[in-house]
């Protein structure tokens, strides 16, 4: 390990760093893996203790000493998206016979009214 160490230019104090500035919760646990192996923990010691499978614990070593940090380095392919690009804006409401309608919703007609109002009279 202390050649890839070398390697990327990385020390036990800059891995520790790293596991402090992970900017995703999966980065820092693959880079406290990396720190615990290099404080001389086996690979199944560390499993145990992150309550992961071996197997992955080697994926992350062998990614780690191919591609140095940028192998540890995390990014959504599925699912929701982070919280920090959903939409903030609120959804407008309109009121109509009294009930809320949430603009584009299916209720809505674009003409101010409810499907229900719609049905019956026209008495508005």
């Amino acid at each position: 390990m202390n050649e890839v160490l070398e390697r990327w230019k990385l020390d036990e104090r800059r891995i520790r760093d790293r596991v402090y500035r992970a900017q995703t919760p999966r980065e820092r646990e693959r880079w406290h893996a990396i720190w615990l192996v290099v404080r001389g923990w086996s690979a199944a010691r560390v499993a145990d203790a992150l309550e992961r499978d071996a197997h992955t614990i080697g994926v992350w070593l062998d990614q780690f000493r191919k591609d140095g940090p940028a192998g540890l380095s995390f990014e959504q392919t599925g699912g929701s998206p982070p919280p920090s690009t959903r939409s903030s804006k609120p959804r407008s409401r309109q009121w109509s016979n009294g009930r809320p309608v949430t603009r584009g919703s299916i209720w809505e007609t674009g003409t101010g009214r409810s499907f229900g109002s719609l049905s019956g009279s026209d008495s508005d």
